[in-house]
């Protein structure tokens, strides 16, 4: 007896509160995605063209062609996250140890290794649950590619770890060629070159060299970094950079407060939605049905008359 009353207090309680469930499930949910999504930086440079038209410059620069050349000649076919953070993308050319790979010889897939600097002249790289040493410097070839690990000149020995994602060249032209945006500002002769990157520095890079291979690439400097103050124009053969990728950072990704925000408000919304309808189906669905007969009547009436007339 005991038993059937704590199963039929259960089942009430259920009834009257398990809507209320919606609200940590959503949450769960909310904090599932906000786990898995990497921060990201749009980073825009503003230019001013030369005898060229928006258009044809729009056309020419956003162009998958362009787009892999730069890619061609960036060092991007390995992503760095910092171990103890692993969402925050690092640059390779501001850490201690990264990997070369030769002729862009990569695999077409994507793969993650964690790379530990342990020594002065070596570093440990473990691919899934294999780990193996690998001296700076000295040619390797593996599953994931052909390369070197170098150390960056003029630093000193400092144990650390990096988790290291070689990219799919293919989901990397993708991702670059889908978040450029190019488009006109203000006047027929401005336009704007923004991308979206895990590391502004990164981007910035990325914006700078499409550039320079649009101009024709006589600039010194693998980077397009040419020295100027905030503001000031930087004049090439076919453009004017009018304000540096460098200097126009902002952050694209979502804020986790408002992804929490409408998760709550999503899982609220579940209970109170029942209710509004069961209020509804109480009294707005009958007195419908009880008007019904009369609503019928009166089309009759009037289909009766047409009749008749």
């Amino acid at each position: 007896m005991i038993a059937v009353d704590a199963v039929k207090k259960t089942i009430l309680l259920v009834n009257r509160f398990g809507l209320y469930l919606s609200v940590p499930a959503f949450l769960l949910i909310a904090y599932a995605y906000a786990s898995s999504v990497f921060p990201q930086y749009r980073v825009t440079a503003k230019i001013e063209l030369k005898n060229a038209t928006a258009e044809s410059a729009i056309t020419d620069i956003k162009s998958k062609f362009l787009v892999q050349k730069a890619l061609n000649e960036l060092p991007f076919q390995a992503s760095y996250y910092d171990a103890e953070s692993p969402k925050t993308e690092i640059y390779g050319d501001s850490l201690n140890a990264r990997l070369i790979f030769a002729g862009h010889h990569y695999a077409d897939t994507e793969t993650w290794l964690r790379l530990e600097v342990q020594g002065a002249n070596f570093v440990t790289l473990t691919h899934e649950d294999t780990a193996a040493y690998f001296e700076f410097n000295k040619p390797a070839n593996e599953s994931y590619g052909k390369f070197k690990v170098v150390h960056n000149p003029g630093n000193k020995y400092q144990q650390a770890s990096y988790i290291v994602r070689i990219e799919n060249p293919v989901r990397l032209q993708e991702q670059y060629y889908n978040s450029l945006r190019v488009k006109i500002a203000g006047d027929d002769n401005t336009i704007t070159v923004s991308v979206l990157s895990g590391n502004s520095k990164k981007g910035a890079d990325f914006i700078n060299k499409l550039l320079q291979l649009y101009d024709g690439g006589n600039h010194n400097g693998p980077s397009y970094r040419l020295a100027s103050t905030a503001g000031a124009g930087i004049s090439g053969k076919k453009i004017t950079i009018l304000e540096k990728a460098e200097n126009n950072v902002e952050v694209a990704s979502i804020n986790p407060f408002w992804i929490y925000a409408l998760a709550l408000l999503a899982g609220l919304f579940v209970p109170l939605s029942r209710t509004i309808t069961s209020r509804l189906s109480e009294y707005v669905l009958p007195a419908y049905l009880f008007n019904l007969p009369k609503l019928v009547d009166r089309i009759n009436h009037r289909f009766a008359i047409k009749q008749i007339d």
